[in-house]
């Protein structure tokens, strides 16, 4: 057999990078570490960080002004149920637990609710009567205040007063609560109360 029937011996491909590619990847790493090698090594500062002040965080936050505005609080219904109350006694001793208060209408206005209701005042041993009135609850405050206009009873052991209480947050329970006398009728007698629903 003579040379020139053998076949060729395969030769390997050698995958040589142009020296245009080395150049760019080399440089290329070289502006990566010398972007954030400095960072990297630099000396820790122990000085506080700025904190931005308050014209600052407004200047970079803009808030319309409608979003500063205060959140409105739902009006609590006082129509619902009726208060029973307690702790309930005049300046001469006499006790009113037990005896109710029952708002029958509310409406809504810009400071409040305008209401109407009665109580049904109770003694020790019987219901006394009915005082109607009308009142007005301050939202911004939580008072209330209830002016008597009639009452209904048959011993003629009622007057009209005047009463005022502090509504308690979860508007369950009235506080505070003080009465009195209402101008161009009889002179009642002082007393305290408080009630719950």
């Amino acid at each position: 057999m003579d040379d020139a029937s053998q076949p060729a011996p395969r030769r390997k491909r050698s995958w040589r990078i142009p020296s245009t590619v080395t150049a760019s990847l080399i440089g290329g790493v070289c502006a990566v570490l010398a972007a954030t090698l400095p960072h990297l090594v630099a000396p820790k500062s122990d000085a506080p960080t700025p904190i931005a002040s308050k014209s600052q965080v407004a200047a970079t936050a803009a808030v319309p002004a409608s979003l500063n505005e205060p959140i409105p609080t739902p009006l609590p219904n006082l129509t619902l149920g009726a208060f029973t109350l307690h702790d309930s006694r005049d300046a001469e001793g006499f006790d009113f637990a037990d005896s109710t208060l029952k708002f029958t209408s509310q409406h809504e206005t810009k400071d409040g609710l305008v209401l109407s209701g009665f109580f049904e005042w109770r003694g020790p041993t019987a219901v006394l009567g009915r005082e109607n009135f009308t009142a007005f609850y301050v939202a911004a405050t939580r008072q209330l205040f209830i002016e008597g206009k009639s009452v209904e009873n048959q011993a003629g052991e009622l007057g009209v007063g005047s009463f005022s209480a502090i509504l308690t947050a979860d508007g369950r329970g009235l506080v505070d609560g003080t009465w009195g006398s209402t101008p161009g009728q009889q002179t009642g007698v002082r007393g305290t109360w408080n009630a719950r629903r």
